[in-house]
């Protein structure tokens, strides 16, 4: 009976694996939430609704406080600088090392595309931006790459992201795929709308590097 107990008692206390946090999971079940964090916090989020208020483009229909008063302070960005590189960018790494590990190279292209729209946001959002060094785990203290520096990763991971689907892998998404239901030629194409935002952009940086590369 003691030996029962025991037995029972030991499986019981085994809770050292959590089954409903997983340490690594398919490239489907990253997509999906990266897309879904891109189109709710990173082209409407609080950043965005800033933006929108102090260039007057809209205004609450009555007197209060915070932003729509032109009263905002750093720590009201925390929260988007979180989406950008914990919830976006990071997952986006992450997406794209496990993609180009198994050689999923539709998932891999995929991941750099919207790892360059989402640094274009940002870059025109704050300037200067860490990127280059942003994920060194050990660095608390992580240098900014200059907005120029950040346009020109922009237009390398562009051209690599295009080169990975050009591989004409066999494993595409499906439904993770939020904005494209896994058709790679839109996807293709979404090089094209992140190029064109460049070259539009309003820094002269940006169209002075974009015209030397022959954009």
């Amino acid at each position: 009976m003691s030996a029962i107990m025991l037995g029972g008692c030991k499986k019981f206390l085994d809770v050292n694996t959590d089954p409903n946090n997983p340490t690594d999971v398919q490239e489907s079940l990253l997509l999906a939430p990266i897309e879904l964090n891109i189109s709710d916090n990173i082209t409407s989020g609080f950043a965005q609704l800033a933006t929108q208020t102090f260039l007057q483009n809209i205004a609450p229909n009555q007197a209060n406080p915070g932003i729509y008063n032109y009263q905002m302070f750093n720590v009201d960005m925390n929260g988007d600088w979180t989406t950008f590189y914990v919830t976006v960018l990071n997952n986006l790494k992450i997406l794209n090392q496990k993609a180009e590990s198994e050689a999923h190279w539709n998932y891999a292209g995929i991941a750099k595309i919207l790892t360059a729209y989402t640094l274009g946001t940002a870059t025109d959002l704050w300037g200067d931006i860490p990127y280059s060094k942003a994920f060194d785990k050990t660095n608390f203290l992580v240098a900014y790459d200059s907005q120029e520096e950040i346009y020109k990763t922009i237009q390398s991971l562009l051209n690599s992201g295009i080169a990975d689907i050009a591989k004409g892998d066999a494993v595409k998404p499906g439904g993770d795929d939020y904005f494209y239901k896994g058709n790679m030629a839109s996807s293709d194409k979404s090089r094209l709308f992140a190029e064109g935002a460049l070259l539009h952009s309003p820094h002269e940086s940006t169209r002075s590097h974009r015209c030397s590369a022959g954009g």
